[in-house]
């Protein structure tokens, strides 16, 4: 009996041993996908009180562009997008807001992995604000 009861601890034990390592991968490799998604992501941040049309253009070092999309925001709404590629230094992002405003950004050595946010009507006299960030 004693020998029975000492197997069942031994047993559960090691099952106990498995769901922790096993749970500490799954946790680990969600952190890795979750920091994955920010990475070459921009956002779209729509502060003021009328809807805008804003077109995100990528350039390669070549001046070819290999992303060009456009969104309606509305206001107080957050777009997030990501990138298709990862920006390498040399690479230009263009940002047109209303047809009308436009700002680039040249990635440099240091914004690899960027997240890029793009503030609209947050300060009344520059209605299109980029600020980049590492993630």
């Amino acid at each position: 009996m004693l020998k029975k009861n000492i197997s069942s601890l031994v047993v559960s034990i090691c099952l106990v041993l498995v769901i922790i390592i096993l749970s500490y991968f799954l946790w680990h490799s969600s952190l890795i996908e979750a920091n994955s998604e920010i990475t070459n992501s921009f956002f779209i941040n729509n502060w003021g009180n009328t809807s805008h049309e804003v077109t995100v253009e990528l350039f390669n070092t070549q001046n070819v562009s290999v992303f060009n999309e456009s969104y309606i925001s509305v206001p107080r709404e957050t777009i997030r997008s990501q990138f298709p590629i990862t920006p390498v230094p040399g690479v230009e992002i263009k940002v047109t807001l209303d047809n009308n405003i436009t700002k680039t950004l040249i990635v440099s050595k240091d914004l690899l992995g960027l997240t890029l946010s793009i503030d609209i009507d947050m300060m009344p006299n520059d209605p299109l604000i980029l600020s980049p960030a590492l993630s």
